[in-house]
């Protein structure tokens, strides 16, 4: 169970920083750097619900995610 409460806390540390850089650089930069920043943050989102085990979210390159669900599903 702490693993699953590491990465929780994990994930929500990484959307806090997501949520600063897309506040901190939509001010500053080229309408395409503002987008490949958008095309990152996005990327980097969808690897945040992967580490989220609130989240069942399985990723195509990091494979099926640890979903806090089927671990009480498996107590029963």
């Amino acid at each position: 169970m702490d693993q699953y409460a590491q990465n929780w806390e994990k994930a929500e540390r990484i959307r806090r920083l997501l949520d600063a850089v897309e506040s901190k650089f939509a001010k500053v930069g080229t309408e395409e750097e503002k987008q490949i920043l958008n095309d990152w943050v996005k990327w980097a989102r969808e690897k945040v619900d992967f580490l989220d085990p609130l989240d069942k979210k399985d990723d195509n390159i990091l494979g099926k995610g640890l979903w806090l669900f089927d671990i009480i599903k498996q107590k029963d």
